[in-house]
């Protein structure tokens, strides 16, 4: 009798220890599942699958400082002065070069060139020095005659250079008929001579 007691007592200690052991592994599952992330199936395949590795590198700070003052949003980094939203990042072509402006050509008067006729002219001032010294000459004078007849230039190709100053001075205000050919104003090149003559009283 002793014996069968014993056999039972062990046989329920095992079936309490068993039943004791169930329900920690159940509490151990149910903890384990609630830690644990859902696990969803996809319902599509994606086309492209990107890593980290693959990932462009975020912008760096400097880039973004440098940003043009009151972007918008969705602009570029770095910004471009003068954009519009939507617009493509391409910079304006620059303006074409500037033509040089034509040369205007200078004609030289002899060369199948008629000279013009003089409509105005102021005789040349005595200068005190040649005076002084009793110096008389002709200056000879290269004078630019523009289309409209003024002097625009002179250079004085002979003469005493106590003459030359005073002979340049009134060359530069003469004026002449304006020349034409093809009938079309043009520019020519006249050699003037200006007379330097003492008088007897001087």
């Amino acid at each position: 009798m002793a014996g069968e007691l014993l056999i039972h007592q062990a046989a329920w200690y095992a079936t309490l220890l068993h039943h004791f052991l169930y329900v920690v592994d159940l509490k151990r599952a149910r903890n384990f599942g609630e830690a644990q992330p859902k696990l969803v199936a996809p319902t599509s395949i994606p086309k492209k699958v990107s890593t980290a590795d693959q990932a462009g590198a975020p912008p760096q700070l400097d880039s973004l400082v440098s940003s043009v003052a009151n972007g918008v949003a969705g602009g570029e980094i770095g910004g471009v002065l003068g954009g519009v939203l939507g617009g493509v990042g391409i910079a304006a072509p620059p303006n074409p070069p500037s033509q040089p402006l034509a040369t205007k050509k200078i004609i030289r008067v002899g060369s199948g060139i008629k000279a013009p006729r003089q409509t105005y002219s102021v005789d040349p001032a005595y200068p005190a020095l040649a005076l002084q010294a009793r110096i008389s000459g002709t200056v000879l004078v290269d004078a630019v005659i523009d289309e409209h007849g003024n002097v625009v230039q002179a250079h004085a190709t002979s003469g005493n250079p106590f003459l030359i100053p005073a002979a340049l001075q009134a060359v530069l205000q003469w004026r002449y008929e304006p020349t034409y050919l093809n009938g079309q104003p043009i520019s020519v090149l006249l050699q003037v001579q200006v007379h330097f003559q003492l008088r007897r009283a001087e």
